[in-house]
């Protein structure tokens, strides 16, 4: 590449246009404002630019700034290439986006913005410390020289070289920074809740490499996705990005690095599919084969082999040729629903629906429904009748009024053997006594375990546990799974005189009201599996949230 020297701003910009021109050279001071939209060194050769100087380019390598003076402002938008600037700058300087490596400076610069969202380093060799820096950047920034004032505008992390010097740092109480800092850097004011920490140098070069990787894959992001070396090479890539992540310390820039990978995994899955695999997946209509027998229905799964295209079922195990509907409910007023996932596949893309399938008593027809993104049931496999319905949204059963709990247990909504469940309401309200007919259910961070609640008139302070309490006393004995208690004791009462014994760390003592088949249904009672602990919430179909009072 070859130098030119200009007396003028239209020489300077006639050379701009000579992409064999590499070097530019004043031999006087320039009136105008200039903008470079390619790589080129700039030679003030100590004379003054009486305007802005922009640069704004992608292209790879260093870029100089001789030494002189720009009156107005410099800004630097040129994501891929290091800027080493030597000249003086009056106005702003304002840093979009330079390579990972740097902003190296030894000119003197008044206001500084740092808004390069990926990140950097800004070296300031001068003697003269930078006026005011504002860094509006959630990304990791590396500083070394000195620094009059630094504003920080987002929640970020700062790494300060050896022998960096701030007189002072300042935000708003809402941001959050993390300094890791050179022993013999120095920070003479800043708000107290910018915490410094210690990170090993293995810790920021392993984040400085994500960066990078990140860097790159998002440039990938443009290629052919048509070519499946390039979508497997791209996914491997992605894939070893995340194992890196997984292995950092939790930081405020591990954090960001943990989103931009997200974003990375959104771009990846945004990116359109094959038209014809688009279109096979667009025309896809469920056809249910035997809708009104009995038994046998069906729904053929569509053979695209032929054209590169796999289609299966993702419900029910792996399935290609057809998926069975399961068999119908054995109640008049039920209807069993069974989720349908079908997914077409061709290369590294694959597009999924889902459908409900709705599965009435005896002949009547087998229908479905298609759902929206996001409208997955919590349960695939459910059935609602006249009695009792599922309700998904908010994970509670709604039954019909008059209803017991017999008549629950013994539904088809409940998929195993009925024994396998109870029906209980908490019994923690304030007024509410201890009964012989509860249960307790104990909690703590090592146990949780069912004691049997048991009236004893004949406890006394002679036994191990013994407390007591506002109308009674207690005995509490975990070892033998049993609260033994006498006369009138509120649940409240039992609890925080548990939590009052000195030395001891109890956990929480919920008492438990487990209803037999023939008590009626009501709100708020729960449904427990006696195995996992599983709950589920009883509401009567009627139900209304009481009106607060204005």
């Amino acid at each position: 590449m070859k130098s030119v020297q200009v007396n003028n701003i239209q020489a300077f910009n006639e050379a701009l246009k000579d992409e064999t021109v590499g070097h530019i050279v004043l031999l006087n001071d320039l009136n105008g404002d200039i903008t470079i939209q390619r790589k080129v060194n700039v030679d003030l050769n100590d004379f003054t630019l009486s305007g802005n100087l922009s640069m704004q380019h992608t292209e790879n390598g260093t870029v100089t700034i001789g030494s002189g003076v720009i009156t107005g402002d410099l800004s630097m938008d040129t994501p891929n290439a290091t800027v080493i600037n030597h000249a003086d700058v009056n106005g702003q300087t304002t840093i979009e986006d330079v390579a990972e490596n740097t902003f190296d400076n030894s000119g003197e610069l008044h206001a500084v913005k740092f808004v390069d969202p990926n990140g950097g380093r800004l070296i300031n060799r001068n003697s003269t410390a930078v006026g005011t820096l504002v860094i509006d950047s959630p990304a990791s920034i590396t500083l070394s020289g000195n620094f009059d004032m630094i504003t920080v505008a987002q929640s970020m992390s700062f790494i300060l070289e050896a022998d960096a010097k701030i007189k002072e740092m300042q935000a708003d109480q809402s941001v959050s920074v993390e300094i890791v800092a050179s022993p013999t850097a120095v920070i003479e004011k800043k708000p107290e809740g910018f915490k410094l920490v210690d990170y090993s140098i293995e810790t920021l070069n392993q984040q400085k490499l994500l960066r990078q990787e990140i860097v790159k894959l998002n440039a990938l992001l443009s290629g052919d996705w048509n070519d499946e070396a390039f979508v497997e090479s791209f996914i491997q890539q992605l894939q070893q990005a995340w194992d890196a992540f997984s292995k950092l310390p939790d930081t405020l820039e591990t954090r960001r690095l943990g989103s931009d990978l997200s974003k990375l995994n959104s771009a990846y899955d945004n990116i359109p599919a094959a038209s014809d695999l688009q279109q096979a997946f667009d025309d896809f209509v469920p056809t249910i084969r035997e809708a009104t027998s009995l038994n046998g229905a069906s729904i053929e799964i569509p053979s695209l082999q032929d054209q590169g295209i796999y289609v299966y079922s993702a419900s029910h195990d792996n399935i290609w040729d057809r998926f069975d509907i399961p068999a119908r409910p054995n109640k008049e007023d039920e209807v069993r629903h069974i989720l349908f996932s079908i997914i077409f596949q061709k290369g590294h893309k694959s597009l999924q629906r889902d459908f409900l399938i709705h599965i009435p008593y005896g002949t009547a027809e087998i229908t479905f429904e298609t759902l929206e993104p996001g409208d997955r049931p919590a349960n695939s496999d459910y059935v609602t009748s006249d009695s009792f319905e599922f309700d998904p949204s908010n994970d509670s059963i709604l039954f019909t009024e008059g209803l017991t709990v017999g008549d629950f247990l013994s539904s088809s909504l409940i998929p195993n053997l009925s024994t396998d469940y109870e029906v209980f309401s908490y019994m923690n309200h304030a007024d509410s006594y201890v009964k012989e007919s509860y249960d307790a259910v104990y909690d703590s961070d090592v146990i949780s375990e069912r004691l049997n609640v048991i009236q004893d008139e004949m406890i006394s302070d002679e036994m191990t546990g013994y407390q007591e309490v506002t109308g009674g006393s207690f005995v509490f004995d975990i070892e033998k799974k049993e609260l033994r208690y006498k006369g009138d004791i509120k649940v409240w009462d039992l609890q925080e005189a548990l939590n009052s014994i000195e030395g001891e760390s109890f956990g929480v003592l919920n008492f438990i009201d487990v209803h037999s088949p023939e008590v009626a249904l009501a709100s708020w009672m729960q449904l427990i599996h006696k195995e996992s602990r599983g709950i589920r919430l009883f509401m009567s179909k009627n139900y209304e949230e009481p009106t607060p009072d204005m």
